[in-house]
């Protein structure tokens, strides 16, 4: 295809947003499954309405407690789900439109009041926005699905932007997803992908929670629950705050597929059942940057840089009828940036490159009606490479001329790869023994590989006047390199105790154990919620937390060397050794208090007093010989 065919084709792109679909009609289809929120159990029988002005109508959960909501009105509806002895839920403003069917994965909580022979008190559900799914969260949670992050502005569909519209929360810059919890650093962020901790998912990133745009594609992601303090015991490696990302069902009825363009890329799904007699169904999502399009097209967008991206996401759902329901699940992102031409060597040549892939599968089966078990099992690895090479020219201020004169110049080369491969294993069990008590637990099993190194070469040449040429002086080596093979352990137990509707309090223990580094801890996490005055609820929220420092800091090695003339044996070195060995991790206590209050039936106001202690902090010892973190 020519260059002026890809021009083209793309400014269609940019007026033209379609989507491929099996019909065009007003109505769409809502589907999705209701469970127990705290044992997973499937409630066979559950209603389902949707409230329309005037009118209802609804459905029932069937034996695995799912349910189909065919020829609902496209825009904005109120669903009701009800099933006896459990807490109405009520979802308001669900975006119902033409291109797509809805997928609602709804969790219950067991009332605690006495059933009577008829009827079950009911209890409005709080903004999303102000709750999490997760039961044992108490304070600082949040919980948003797409479709309610696309209504604020500048987001993008990305959660990392999304969030800097909530309170104490800001970004590193424009042009960066690192995101600064309270204060804290961008790299106390913990990412979290179908419960398990996986690296910084955004293009452009290197350890830490650093990049520029997020590689989880819109039509992939279910719910993301979003912690800024104090976060449950099942949360560990967490400095300043949590995401939590759940990836969607496929549709399991028909297939659906649609492609669409917009400012951070070109996008194609599809998405659907394996066949009509199973209901196992795929979910899959590319996505090509529209900056890289520009590039091919030889446009540059404020500055001879072209930055390239893509990446892939899938949620493959297998249920079982013995052996549980699984998920296959993933992503793969790759991004690079280059100068678009160079057109003197004077300028230098550099790029910049980020790989990152992940592929998990999870089982969830319930051994009984109170307790459901969930394993899974991933592997994840990102690839950073950074290479460069330019030409500084040394000048020297000239008493005799006034200006500045040409002593020589500095040819510096480097290069700098990080690889990192996680493999993991995790397991955890929720257990409801009554509708006062439930309890979690788990376990999660990381083996990790990390190789780094780094290294500068500069090659110093002094200009000669006379003779109008650059003379060799001497060459300057600075390297550095780690390598650790470890194995990293994380556990945590939690009890939740509801002693009345209006009050109920959680406590948990959370271990941690780094192997490489022989660090362990012991984090305890209390919270709690009380409901008064039918428009307030109080909580409160306090516990010791830890996170580990990146990995490159771990096990490195330092040296330098510098040849003068032509003698090409080192004539001074300095090794290090490995001077983070025995480095632990920054600590933290968090204590917040909050109060919410319901100003109207769709309206909530939340306060917060946030207190945080850190200590352990790694600090410089030998700023003059350590070329990464040391600590005293």
């Amino acid at each position: 295809m020519t260059q002026g065919l890809y021009r083209i084709f793309f400014l269609l792109l940019i007026f033209i947003n379609m989507e491929i679909l099996v019909a065009q009609n007003l109505t769409q289809t809502i589907y999705g499954s209701i469970k127990d929120q705290e044992s997973g159990e499937a409630l066979f029988g559950a209603t389902v309405l949707v409230v329309l002005e005037g009118s209802s109508f609804g459905t029932m959960s069937d034996l695995n407690g799912n349910f189909v909501l065919e020829n609902v009105p496209v825009g904005r509806v109120n669903i009701e789900v009800s099933y006896m002895g459990y807490e109405t839920g009520v979802f308001s403003e669900l975006l119902v439109n033409s291109g797509k069917a809805l997928n609602l994965d709804i969790k219950l909580q067991e009332s605690l009041q006495k059933i009577d022979e008829i009827v079950v008190k009911g209890k409005k559900a709080e903004s999303s926005l102000l709750k999490v799914d997760n039961e044992m969260a108490t304070v600082s949670g949040m919980s948003y699905t797409i479709e309610q992050g696309a209504r604020y502005a500048g987001s993008n569909n990305d959660p990392s932007r999304l969030v800097l519209s909530f309170p104490g929360v800001r970004n590193q810059g424009d042009i960066q997803n690192g995101i600064s919890i309270r204060g804290n650093t961008p790299t106390a962020l913990l990412w979290n992908i179908e419960g398990m901790e996986v690296p910084s998912p955004n293009h452009f990133a290197r350890e830490g929670s650093l990049g520029a745009v997020n590689m989880m594609s819109n039509y992939v992601m279910q719910s993301i629950d979003f912690y800024t303090a104090a976060f449950p015991a099942q949360y560990g490696n967490a400095g300043s705050g949590v995401f939590d990302i759940q990836y969607r069902k496929g549709n399991p009825e028909e297939h659906e597929f649609s492609i669409g363009a917009g400012s951070l890329g070109v996008e194609a799904s599809a998405e659907g059942p394996f066949s009509k007699k199973y209901k196992g169904s795929f979910l899959l999502a590319y996505r090509y940057s529209t900056l890289g399009i520009l590039s091919k097209l030889g446009y540059s967008i404020g500055s001879n840089a072209g930055p390239v991206y893509q990446d892939f996401n899938y949620s493959i759902n297998l249920p079982t009828k013995k052996i549980g329901h699984f998920k296959i699940f993933g992503l793969m992102g790759d991004s690079y940036i280059r100068p678009l031409s160079i057109n003197d060597f004077k300028d230098g040549d550099w790029s910049d490159e980020y790989r990152m892939g992940l592929l998990g599968i999870s089982n969830q089966l319930s051994l009984s009606k109170k307790t459901l078990l969930k394993t899974s099992l991933a592997f994840s690895q990102t690839r950073g490479f950074f290479r460069s090479n330019y030409k500084n020219l040394r000048y020297e201020f000239s008493e005799l001329s006034f200006q500045d004169e040409l002593k020589g110049i500095n040819e510096v080369f480097e290069k700098f790869p990080i690889i990192e491969k996680r493999l993991q294993f995790d397991i955890k069990t929720s257990t409801k023994v009554s509708p006062k008590h439930s309890f979690q637990t788990g376990l999660n099993l990381q083996y990790i590989h990390f190789n780094q190194s780094f290294k500068r070469e500069v090659d110093q040449y002094k200009y000669n006047q006379k003779k109008d040429e650059f003379i060799y002086k001497k060459t300057k080596v600075d390297s550095s390199s780690a390598l650790l093979q470890t194995i990293q352990v994380k556990a945590f137990m939690q009890h939740k105790y509801r002693i009345s509707e209006v009050f109920s309090v959680t406590g948990g223990l959370h271990f941690i154990h780094f192997q490489y580094t022989k660090f362990f801890s012991v984090e305890p996490r209390i919270g709690f919620d009380f409901s008064y005055g039918n428009q307030h609820k109080l909580t409160f929220g306090a516990g010791f937390h830890s996170r580990l420092e990146s990995l490159g800091f771990y096990g490195t090695t330092s040296n330098y060397w510098e040849n003068i003339g032509n003698n090409f044996a080192p004539n001074f070195v300095v090794a290090n050794g490995t001077p983070n060995q025995y480095l632990g991790a920054t600590k933290s206590i968090h204590g917040v208090v909050g109060n919410t209050f319901q100003l109207a039936p769709k309206l909530s106001l939340r306060a917060e007093i946030y207190a945080q202690y850190l200590y352990q902090i790694p600090v410089y010892k030998l700023p003059f010989f350590c070329s990464s973190l040391c600590v005293n």
